[in-house]
This record gives structure tokens, sequence and C-alpha cells, in this order.
């Protein structure tokens, strides 16, 4: 059984032909911390090209209304994301800067998390302050790269842990297998930036 970052256990919550799906419990908060693995037929660039994407994330990123890139440079981005919530709960939002380094064997890490300042609050939606996780895309042989996302999101309000728990683990689960069909258009396959590819097929 896989060890988080906290010395905490992972438990195995759902296992298909595409994806497992991991989570363990944040003890300062309470609640689900989601971590989600798979392996695509994708380029390291291809699958960065798709994360920075901002306007198609609704194409793929379960339960997201609208995205748009707020400011960007080569080796960082920041997206407004807008997430309808069911009545009577209040519609959120939040603003997460993606910082993007690439390790010497060719792992590509885009860390995450909530920034403040950057978009004023809305009266229409409740912001959420805290989100944070990582992608890890590791590259192996014959077009294929691993992929890891691990995420934990506190929506604010007054939701409950329990309740929030109970919807977590959806969304980087349906997100993930979601992926294995986005990526596979020409404008992410064809997709090159300073990300050094290191499978022979992408050379």
């Amino acid at each position: 059984m896989p060890i988080g970052a906290n010395g905490a256990a992972w438990e195995l919550q759902r296992n298909d032909e595409q994806a497992m799906a991991y989570s363990h419990i944040d003890k300062a908060t309470g609640l689900q911390v989601c971590r989600v693995e798979t392996v695509i037929k994708a380029s390291l660039n291809a699958l960065v090209a798709l994360q920075r994407d901002a306007a198609q994330i609704p194409k793929w990123m379960d339960g997201v209304k609208s995205s748009s890139i707020v400011r960007e440079a080569d080796d960082y981005y920041i997206t407004h994301t807008l997430v309808p919530s069911p009545w009577p709960v209040k519609d959120r939002d939040s603003v997460v800067r993606s910082d993007i380094r690439q390790l010497d064997d060719g792992t590509v890490i885009i860390d995450f998390a909530s920034v403040e300042g950057v978009v004023p609050p809305q009266k229409t939606h409740e912001r959420v302050q805290n989100v944070k996780g990582s992608w890890c895309f590791a590259p192996l042989q014959d077009g294929k790269t691993r992929v890891e996302y691990e995420v934990m999101v506190d929506p604010g309000g007054k939701l409950p842990a329990w309740l929030v728990n109970r919807f977590a683990l959806d969304v980087p689960y349906n997100s993930i297998k979601s992926m294995h069909r986005m990526v596979r258009d020409p404008r992410y396959q064809q997709a090159r930036s300073w990300i050094r590819e290191i499978d022979p097929l992408y050379l």
C-alpha cells in the first residue's frame, strides 16, 4: 500500500482497466486527499499542452463550467475556474497557480495551489480558498506516459467534511478517464515546447 507525503497510508477505492484511485484523510482538515493513477498513450508535451489549454478544460475536467488563463509564462500558468453546485449550495470559483518543472529523468511535475489577489471575489460565487495537489507525468516506452494526479479541495462555505468527502474522488477519477480521450486531439499530439521528450517515439 503506498504511503502519502504525511505518512498516511493510501487506501485503494476504485480500480478498472483505465485507472486506479486511492484516498486518505488529511488530519488537519478532515478532508479526503485523492490520488488517481493511469497510463496514457501520449507524449509529455501533449499532456502539458492539455493542462494549459484552459478553455478546453470543461470538456474533460469533471464538473467544470468554464476556465480561463489569467496569467502565464513558460513554466507556470494561473487559471480562474467556475464550478456549478446543486441548489441550495452556492456555485464555486477558484484561482489556481500551476508551476511546471522537469526532472533529470524526464518526469514532468505540475504543482498547483490556490492563490489570492489575482482575481477579485465574485458575489455570485463562493471562492474556494484551499486547492492543492500535483500532476506527475513519467515517460515510459512505446509512446506511453504514467500519470499520477493528487488533489485536495476544500470547497469552503458551511459544507461538512463528510459531505465533501462523499464526492471528492469523483472529479479526479472521472477527469483522468476523460483525459484518455481528450489528449488524442491533434492539437495536443502535435504540441512542442521546452519540455524534453525521453521516449524515442517523440524525438
